[in-house]
């Protein structure tokens, strides 16, 4: 029995906003919406294979991730400016009994007024800091994400119908997912870096903490070279998978030239072109070879 996914059914995060779910479970479910929609759909009673998985969680779950943070984001900003409106006013109408006289100037109390509208300006000056850097992670937030979509559908797009080779996925879609996933990587970083860059803006150092950018640096460069040795690991896979394709299709290729050979009488055509086969087989798996070795020195 086949999987009721088609083409045509929407992601989760297109339907509706949702939690950001990285387990298995929630990457299995939409690898079959995936595969669904490259016109490959899985079996009910088969999981979807595993480099879709892979490639769901990384862009799709990431999609709906900012989609449900953008939305979060959203109901936090309009808390910020209706705070901030509220204390504006408050601060404006303390001033204005202590500049007119409503309020007793001198004393201890007008010490107390006055270090209250001090107070009110800077928990201003702060709200504004924390709003600036609220809309600047939205940004970022706005960007990764249709820059994720854009990945997402421009695979779909190309390689609708096209996924499957013997009932298997295509050495080719393969190599154009793991393309897409490297792609989606780079999105990934960009958005951490320029959010944890905003950790450090006039907020934080407002409140005196001078050291937020080195440890965000730090961070963001511990996160860098994971993601650098996660990409470097999937293309030394790919290299390492195409060497053994390679190697496959030599053994093949000079298995059909001892086959011309032992044809008797003989036919010299397809002896030459057996051979011009395996001269081409072996060319490609040196080639490879060499990629995979130029990949474990860098």
């Amino acid at each position: 029995m086949t999987s009721e996914t088609s083409s045509s059914q929407p992601y989760r995060f297109e339907a509706r906003y949702g939690a950001r779910r990285r387990d298995r479970a929630s990457a299995i479910e939409q690898a079959r919406v995936l595969a669904g929609r490259l016109g490959h759909p899985i079996p009910a009673d088969q999981p979807p294979p595993e480099p879709l998985v892979r490639y769901t969680q990384h862009v799709i779950l990431n999609v709906e991730w900012y989609e449900r943070s953008m939305g979060h984001h959203r109901r936090s900003r309009l808390r910020w400016i209706t705070l901030f409106v509220v204390l504006i006013l408050a601060v404006f109408a303390l001033f204005g009994a202590i500049v007119f006289g409503q309020v007793e100037p001198t004393g201890r109390s007008s010490i107390a007024e006055f270090a209250a509208v001090l107070a009110g300006f800077i928990g201003l000056l702060k709200l504004l800091a924390q709003m600036g850097d609220s809309s600047r992670r939205m940004a970022g937030f706005h960007k990764a994400r249709s820059a994720l979509k854009q990945l997402l559908y421009s695979l779909e797009n190309t390689w609708r119908g096209k996924t499957s080779a013997e009932g298997a996925l295509a050495p080719a879609f393969l190599e154009a997912l793991n393309h897409s996933l490297a792609k989606a990587h780079e999105v990934l970083d960009a958005e951490q870096a320029e959010f944890f860059t905003s950790l450090a803006t006039p907020a934080a150092l407002f409140d005196g903490l001078s050291s937020s950018a080195e440890r965000i640096n730090a961070k963001v460069e511990t996160i860098l070279d994971a993601r650098r040795q996660h990409s470097r690991r999937l293309q030394r896979q790919h290299a390492l998978d195409e060497v053994l394709s390679a190697r496959a299709e030599e053994v093949a290729a000079r298995g059909r030239l001892e086959a011309a050979l032992e044809i008797d009488p003989p036919d010299p055509a397809k002896i030459k072109e057996a051979q011009r086969n395996l001269v081409r087989a072996e060319r490609g798996r040196m080639a490879n070879e060499a990629l995979l070795e130029k990949i474990d020195v860098i």
